[in-house]
């Protein structure tokens, strides 16, 4: 059993100053390389392009470093990762203080709670949880939390 989406993933383009992206979409990545998550779940039209060349790896930082050192164009990364990864690690990253992030972004996953079927209770957990999540967009902690 799933709850109501409590986040979505924004997948945003990240691209050093200079090399600005003209719409922010899959068109802007022909020909580019592109830093990705080794093993994430894309959009079916994200994983059917074959305009760019996918270098995947195992945690975005590498990505970050990659790009930085100007080994491959742009990074394609949830927004919420890439800005904590820049704020965090900005000083091991090579021109950190040069990348930027589309505004556009290239996707937007919905994020749930999930509980097995097999608990008994599982209808009684998410019920409470789709509650509590309410609440907290109501009185805006959920807000607050996010920032």
């Amino acid at each position: 059993m799933f709850s109501d989406s409590y986040l979505s993933n924004r997948l945003v383009l990240v691209y050093l100053r200079g090399k600005e992206l003209s719409h922010g979409g899959l068109i802007d990545l022909t020909g580019l390389h592109v830093g990705m998550g080794r093993g994430y779940d894309y959009s079916d039209s994200l994983l059917a392009a074959n305009n760019f060349y996918r270098e995947p790896v195992g945690h975005a930082l590498q990505n970050f470093r990659k790009l930085g050192l100007r080994r491959i164009d742009v990074v394609l990364e949830d927004e919420r990762i890439a800005r904590f990864n820049l704020q965090l690690h900005g000083s091991e990253i090579p021109n950190a203080n040069e990348m930027l992030l589309s505004e556009t972004a290239l996707s937007t996953l919905p994020l749930y709670f999930g509980v097995s079927n097999r608990r008994a209770d599982a209808a009684v957990i998410i019920h409470r949880f789709n509650d509590a999540l309410r609440q907290m967009r109501d009185d805006g902690t959920l807000a607050r939390m996010l920032q």
